[in-house]
């Protein structure tokens, strides 16, 4: 999953609130806003979200991160809780993650993306690739969650810390 030589990373930020939807009875309320019932939140669920996937969703906690990574990206090395999604995108999953998942509103970016490196930055079509890949997935977050901030764009190997320290890492 990527645009060109650009990789595809994102990372997203587990609400304080741990509402994700399929966290009934405790949430009725989200259920309620939806203006229909519980089997209709199912029938919805996108095909491209795996039992393994809903799973951990489901099970991840206040302050959890959860990490989208495409196939070049060493999610293998980085973590032990991974998910595969081979053959699928990121943004498409990304599409299908956001109605589940509520972005934490303690922090300031929610959502963040591997920047890209000094040298990247210095070729115009490599730099005009990563753009064109953070507002493709800034315009699927901003479609969920409207007052979200912008993507935070995070050094290389920073991001590759938050990923040790992820809930899961997702590979496309």
């Amino acid at each position: 999953d990527s645009l060109g030589n650009i990789p595809g990373y994102l990372l997203l930020n587990q609400s304080r609130d741990d509402r994700i939807l399929l966290h009934a009875p405790e949430h009725d309320v989200a259920l309620h806003k939806l203006s229909c019932d519980p089997l209709q939140i199912f029938l919805r669920l996108s095909p491209l979200l795996s039992p393994k996937l809903l799973e951990t969703l489901y099970r991840m906690g206040h302050h959890d991160e959860i990490i989208f990574g495409d196939a070049h990206f060493p999610g293998e090395s980085c973590n032990d809780n991974i998910i595969r999604a081979d053959g699928l995108r990121i943004d498409d999953l990304l599409d299908a993650v956001l109605p589940l998942f509520v972005l934490d509103h303690v922090i300031d970016q929610p959502v963040m993306m591997m920047g890209p490196l000094p040298e990247d930055k210095a070729d115009p079509k490599i730099a005009a690739d990563y753009q064109n890949v953070h507002d493709g997935y800034d315009e699927i977050v901003k479609k969920h969650y409207p007052d979200t901030a912008p993507i935070a764009q995070v050094d290389k190997y920073d991001f590759y810390d938050r990923t040790r320290k992820a809930f899961a890492v997702v590979m496309t």
